[in-house]
C-alpha cells in the first residue's frame, strides 16, 4: 500500500509491474484493485517485455493539464 501511496502522490513517473502482479480473473484484494485503477487512469502502458520466467509491463505517467 505504501508503493501505491507514493505513486498516487505523483512522485513516480514510471512504474514497472511484473505480469504476475495482477490476477487474470480480477479476484484481487482492494489494494491491488486500487493499483490497477490508478494505472489505468493516470498512466499508459509504455512497453511490455515477455521472457521465459516473467513478464514486465512499464507504465508512464500521463501528464494532465
Amino acid at each position: 500500500m505504501r508503493q501505491y501511496q507514493e505513486i498516487r502522490r505523483g512522485k513516480i513517473d514510471y512504474v514497472v509491474i511484473a505480469g504476475e502482479y495482477f490476477k487474470p480473473d480480477d479476484t484481487e484484494s482492494p489494494s491491488l484493485r486500487a493499483m490497477r485503477d490508478l494505472l489505468s487512469t493516470e498512466y499508459c502502458r509504455e512497453r511490455s517485455f515477455f521472457r521465459e520466467v516473467t513478464n514486465l509491463d512499464i507504465y508512464r505517467r500521463v501528464k494532465r493539464d
